[in-house]
């Protein structure tokens, strides 16, 4: 397998638009293989997706990343959503060095579902992935996800680890580790949470392209978990890489932190309908909002009590059913147990607070799983501490 190792430069760019600051990232990446993995991979044509608006800022870097990957079988496809700031100009700029980069644009912002849509339509290879226009492609992204693909005929869409840095400072951030590596583990995590990393998804193109994002008018800013719901309840299979592909630029103006209410209760109806699809379970409001770890200052004891009952019921199901993957079932029931927990401290009342430290009490660390255990000291060095 491949080792590869992320070197992240940063430079500050002063003086652009009244002393505006902005973090202008390159990423390179250097691989050590013992085997070519080029030589193994079958010559299919990738396509790239890359929608983009108002992104002149990061759009030079998300390319650049892109023409250099080790993969070289593409088509780059980067559709402008009807920017003003210049994007169009660098894309065109880009194309004009890279045959392989097919520049769209509309001439009205239509947002990204459309945008999305219309280039799963435009596609023309054998493999789409996904990459926004604030993110940075690892030099073996394509390659990696090409090979494992074509030893995995089974799998339609596989995500990645990912690196995030905040787009403000330049300074990494702590990320997410991949909680589910197979089919029954991504799975059974898509009952509470997105399974996958969009950006880092590559998928095959017949059945990604027979589906279309926006399936409800509850997709809008959970688009992709809800296009991923719906194709995990007609039984296509995803899975996971450990690597980290994909660095991605965390801000406070992105689209998930501008619209972050309405992101959360459209991803909180989208999971309440995909629950009920796939286990016949009709949770109430309060219990469910815990379960997918959305509770918040009005959630109440019981319902917490509720949604870990739950949780464990679900797990437990689950362990049951697939006992070959209970390595996976237990990363992911118990990370996301400790993130309720976590969160149940951090936001609940009195009772909340005290109900979620009688839940630990019941569940000591020591039966956690290990990466679960590791996952909760990487949790507690987070927490801000008192001077």
């Amino acid at each position: 397998m491949e080792a590869s190792e992320l070197t992240v430069s940063i430079r500050t760019l002063r003086g652009w638009r009244r002393s505006r600051v902005f973090a202008a990232i390159e990423c390179r990446v250097a691989t050590r293989n013992q085997n070519d993995p080029q030589a193994a991979l079958v010559d299919s044509l990738v396509t790239i997706l890359l929608p983009c608006y108002n992104a002149r800022a990061t759009i030079d870097t998300a390319l650049n990343s892109l023409v250099q990957q080790s993969y070289r079988d593409l088509e780059i496809l980067v559709i402008d959503d009807g920017s003003d700031d210049g994007t169009s100009d660098a894309i065109r700029r880009h194309a004009a060095r890279d045959r392989r980069i097919r520049a769209e644009r509309s001439d009205t912002n239509n947002g990204l579902i459309v945008t999305l849509n219309h280039g799963l339509q435009l596609a023309r290879g054998a493999f789409i992935a996904r990459i926004d226009a604030d993110d940075i492609a690892a030099r073996d992204r394509i390659s990696t996800q090409v090979a494992f693909l074509m030893a995995h005929p089974d799998i339609a869409v596989l995500g990645s680890g990912e690196y995030r840095i905040d787009a403000n400072t330049g300074r990494p951030l702590k990320s997410n580790p991949v909680r589910c590596f197979w089919p029954v583990g991504t799975r059974f995590m898509s009952l509470f949470a997105n399974p996958v990393s969009h950006p880092t998804i590559m998928a095959r193109a017949p059945i990604l392209r027979s589906y279309r994002y926006g399936g409800t008018h509850h997709a809008s800013h959970t688009e992709d978990y809800e296009l991923f719901a719906r194709m995990l309840a007609d039984g296509h299979q995803f899975a996971n890489l450990p690597q980290r592909l994909v660095t991605r630029l965390i801000g406070p103006h992105g689209v998930s932190a501008r619209n972050e209410a309405q992101q959360i209760n459209n991803f909180v109806e989208c999971a309440r309908r995909h629950l009920a699809r796939e286990t016949g379970i009709t949770a109430t409001p309060g219990c469910h909002r815990v379960f997918v770890n959305r509770l918040d200052s009005t959630s109440s004891a019981c319902e917490l009590r509720a949604g870990i009952s739950l949780l464990n019921t679900l797990e437990q199901k689950a362990l049951r059913d697939h006992p070959d993957d209970v390595t996976d079932i237990r990363r992911v029931a118990d990370m996301q147990y400790l993130d309720i927990v976590l969160q149940a401290l951090r936001r609940g009342n009195v009772s909340v607070k005290a109900a979620a430290l009688s839940s630990t009490i019941r569940n000591p660390s020591d039966s956690l799983s290990a990466d679960a255990r590791f996952y909760l000291g990487t949790k507690l060095r987070r927490l801000p501490t008192r001077g």
